[in-house]
């Protein structure tokens, strides 16, 4: 009933009025790490205040020729995002949306792919420095062709994130049949098991790789992802050899 009355405005079945409803507005950066180590034309430099950079996702059709980078743009770790709601005690009260909202977003994050890594959020309770005419400081627009290396995105998540759960793009899953194999790669590597990430229907999927002794890889090795059965949800029949 509470995820109703905040998420959809609804109580009881009915519309509440649109002046008793919580009102979400956009959330925007509003600060960014004073240095940040950033590649521009392939050198490592240091940049002031950016907050937008570069990555890739590599699908690979073959998996030892032809991959298949495709660039895409990210919030840059570090970066501050200001989140703005008007809120009302409908349900609960505002002190303890505020603490919800908190603890959802430090939580499970926000935004796309935050499976592995991305939209993940630490609440540090500072407010955005501002200056005389109310613009907030440390904001610069894009920079162009400048992004942080995997490694660096990683050391920047901290070491208590948790790790990544299996994951299926919904139009992925039909072509997920007995005897197909598609190229992968090893993206992440913990203690327990390999994060291995493949692309199925031009869809990136996530499949968490428990280590039995068996598969001896490391982080970054081109693997095969085996359909040993059609998938069945909470079984997704797959096995991964180098």
């Amino acid at each position: 009933e509470l995820e109703y009355a905040i998420f959809e405005g609804k109580r009881m079945g009915e519309h509440i009025s649109s002046y008793e409803q919580d009102v979400f507005f956009d959330a925007f950066p509003c600060s960014a790490p004073k240095k940040s180590k950033v590649l521009s034309a392939n050198v490592a430099t240091e940049q002031s205040c950016v907050f937008l950079g570069e990555d890739t996702i590599t699908p690979h059709r073959h998996p030892l020729k032809d991959p298949v980078p495709l660039r895409f743009l990210k919030i840059l770790p570090g970066v501050s995002i200001q989140f703005q709601f008007r809120l009302n005690n409908e349900g609960i009260s505002i002190e303890n949306k505020e603490k919800l909202f908190n603890n959802l977003l430090s939580r499970f994050g926000a935004g796309a792919r935050n499976s592995i890594g991305f939209g993940k959020f630490k609440n540090e309770n500072k407010k955005p420095p501002v200056a005389d005419n109310g613009w907030f400081l440390e904001f610069d627009p894009l920079q162009k062709k400048q992004w942080q290396t995997a490694d660096e995105l990683a050391q920047g998540l901290g070491e208590e994130d948790p790790i990544p759960e299996s994951f299926f793009h919904r139009e992925s899953i039909p072509y997920l049949r007995k005897g197909r194999v598609f190229p992968g790669t090893v993206s992440q590597e913990f203690e327990e098991c390999y994060i291995i990430t493949f692309i199925v229907n031009n869809r990136e999927c996530i499949f968490k790789k428990r280590k039995d002794g068996k598969l001896n890889v490391k982080k970054d090795d081109v693997v095969k992802v085996i359909c040993s059965n059609n998938y069945l949800p909470g079984n997704p029949n797959i096995s991964v050899r180098p």
